[in-house]
């Protein structure tokens, strides 16, 4: 402050010296100014403070790393296929990751205990929090595809509903024999058993049912496409109109004269 006074008092003399004015008058107007206090600087409003986690184990925990890991896995891929795999060298799952990789999808190994616990808690907004767990416990869930978990299990991730990717990935489980066998699996929003997995390989890809629909519809074009559209609603209006006419039929003996009327 006494910087910015001696400042003031300066460029006060020199203006004073330049007006001609007295120095009762410079005084004067120095003193109004030295009561004159320095603009407060305008911080900018606290950050929203982070939302804070009620973890069963530290944030910074495996068990919390891998809950959230699995979390992202699972709402991230439209096809989850759980395998089971026997005596695999590093070398082994290296190769198989490639493999997979080539194939469109992600290989994945799992920590069962923790993997069961996400699948019990995945509805759960936070399933790493005691309030999902406590949820487990009170309404004693269980997920159906928890019982595949017996044994060294991977999880193969495909992001996408595509059959095709599905038949390439069967392709590479079958070349490793028993070392690496599908056990089940999610398809979409389904659990599927392997059964299920090997006819979906067998579909058409989404791209192919949009090509084929493209096709009908342009053959269908012009009037053809108007008596498609029009077909429903003419069986529609038909069976309507029969329906009315049944109804306004005249019940048996409605209208028969009754007893001692002339005919």
């Amino acid at each position: 402050m006494s910087k910015i006074f001696s400042s003031i008092l300066r460029t006060g003399l020199r203006a004073s010296s330049l007006l001609q004015t007295t120095p009762q008058t410079t005084f004067t107007a120095i003193r109004c100014l030295s009561t004159i206090q320095p603009t407060d600087a305008v911080s900018p409003p606290p950050p929203a403070p982070a939302a804070v986690r009620n973890l069963v184990k530290p944030e910074g925990s495996r068990k919390t790393y891998l809950m959230d890991i699995y979390k992202h896995f699972w709402e991230n891929n439209e096809i989850v296929l759980f395998a089971h795999h026997n005596n695999l060298l590093a070398t082994d799952n290296e190769k198989i990751r490639k493999q997979l990789l080539h194939a469109g999808a992600d290989y994945r190994k799992v920590k069962n205990s923790i993997f069961k616990h996400y699948l019990r808690a995945s509805n759960h907004s936070d399933p790493a929090s005691k309030a999902a767990t406590r949820q487990i416990k009170r309404n004693k869930i269980r997920h159906p595809l928890e019982s595949l978990l017996k044994g060294p299990t991977a999880l193969i991730l495909i992001k996408d509903l595509d059959p095709k990717t599905v038949k390439e990935v069967l392709k590479v489980l079958k070349s490793q024999n028993e070392r690496l066998f599908l056990m089940g699996g999610r398809i979409g929003a389904d659990v599927s058993a392997v059964e299920k997995i090997q006819e979906f390989q067998d579909l058409k890809s989404l791209p192919e049912l949009h090509a084929e629909l493209a096709g009908i519809l342009t053959m269908l074009s012009g009037a053809g496409l108007v008596r498609t559209l029009e077909s429903a609603s003419n069986m529609l209006y038909l069976t309507l109109d029969s329906h009315k006419t049944e109804m306004e039929k005249p019940a048996d003996g409605e209208n028969a004269p009754a007893d001692g009327e002339s005919k």
